[in-house]
């Protein structure tokens, strides 16, 4: 009597072999396809910046942060996304909002320049924001880029300013990041493990002799 040369796939046989690449040859095809994407995601967006303020002026001062969208270099208006800034003229305080905080103020910008770790104002250009609109009479804060480089806020009480000992004035700063691993480095971890895994399951040896 002859037996066919083939052996369950629970025996380690050919079939089995097959169905172990097969599978494998899937996962890491898909997790090829999740690396690639979200490679490409993390390629097209820049992740946006929050810088935090801690100016003092006079008897009072500024605290609070700005967010931008993470352009570095020159900012322009648009690449400002949010802002939550309380005003302190050491009799009053007002707090000027951005679009995902409250809306209650506008801005204006002709001299903000952003580093990975300082948001900066050339008092040479200025950079204004007033509630509930630039000139509208309401609380402000202006970096002033007329006469004296100079910085005037008012919570809608005194108006009070510093002059700054130089012409560009650091608004905000950043802490350290703290290191979190990207999303396509964990698809590229999990890659690695499962072609490891898959190479030690075609080499274990078959249960059965041939």
């Amino acid at each position: 009597m002859h037996f066919r040369n083939a052996y369950p796939a629970s025996c380690g046989g050919p079939a089995a072999n097959s169905f172990r690449y097969g599978i494998a040859r899937t996962i890491t095809k898909a997790l090829g396809v999740i690396l690639m994407s979200l490679t490409s995601v993390a390629m097209s967006q820049a992740a946006d910046i929050t810088y935090g303020v801690n100016l003092p002026v006079g008897p009072g001062g500024v605290t609070g942060f700005v967010t931008t969208d993470g352009t570095l270099g020159t900012i322009q208006n648009a690449n400002l996304v949010d802002w939550s800034l309380l005003l302190n003229d050491g009799s009053t305080t007002f707090t000027l909002t951005g679009p995902l905080s409250g809306n209650n103020s506008a801005q204006n910008n002709f001299g903000l320049t952003a580093t990975a770790t300082t948001l900066s104002v050339s008092l040479t250009s200025g950079w204004r924001l007033q509630n509930p609109c630039v000139t509208c009479g309401g609380p402000w804060l202006y970096f002033n880029s007329g006469g004296t480089p100079d910085i005037w806020l008012s919570a809608g009480g005194a108006q009070i300013n510093v002059t700054p000992a130089s012409g560009t004035y650091v608004v905000g700063t950043v802490a350290a990041p703290t290191a979190v691993p990207e999303p396509s480095s964990v698809a590229l971890a999990a890659l690695g493990f499962a072609a490891v895994l898959w190479k030690k399951r075609t080499q274990r040896p078959s249960a059965m002799g041939s």
